[in-house]
């Protein structure tokens, strides 16, 4: 009887490792599998909507789009003038004037994503400056720039900020709309 309860112990233990040898040879094979298919990565169209407003109403609207892919760096629109100035010492230099979007760390986690995007706005604060050929003293320029960590659903339009002109009576809005690519 003591000899039959020892083989069945034994025979049992034998049975135990060979599972756990079995396991892990799943568990590596899952591991390898994971590794040679990685997770398609979400790429997703960003639209963003500049309206600007002047005494509540609408007077101008710009669109912008760019192509944002998880996992890679930052995606750029930029657009505007080169403007030469001269620095303080009297060398040469030049301004972006213009409009200036960038958009990095995309994380996708559908329906929701969010990403971290920086728009920057700049114009003549006197339009009469933009016509002046000769770089006699540097143009006074209006800013805009917001940094902002929206938060989007997928297919929908968010205002991603809104700011008041202080030298007037304009309001500029920022709407963003992130579509996923197929």
């Amino acid at each position: 009887m003591k000899k039959l309860i020892l083989l069945a112990v034994v025979m049992a233990l034998i049975g135990m490792a060979a599972a756990q040898e079995n396991a892990k040879e799943g568990l590596k094979e899952e591991v390898k599998a994971e590794k040679q298919s990685p997770r398609l990565l979400s790429a997703y169209k960003l639209e963003f909507v500049l309206r600007e407003l002047q005494d509540n109403k609408l007077i101008n609207t710009r669109e912008y789009a760019m192509i944002v892919q998880e996992g890679f760096g930052p995606a750029n629109v930029k657009i505007g003038s080169k403007i030469p100035a001269r620095n303080p010492q009297g060398d040469l230099s030049y301004m972006d004037v213009g409009t200036n979007i960038q958009c990095w760390d995309l994380r996708a986690q559908p329906p929701r994503l969010g990403l971290n995007c920086t728009v920057e706005i700049s114009n003549f604060a006197l339009p009469e400056q933009k016509l002046q050929s000769g770089v006699t003293s540097p143009p006074v320029l209006n800013q805009i720039r917001m940094n902002v960590p929206p938060m989007l659903e997928e297919g929908k339009q968010v205002t991603i900020g809104s700011v008041d002109d202080p030298n007037s009576t304009k309001r500029y809005e920022i709407a963003l709309t992130a579509t996923k690519v197929k």
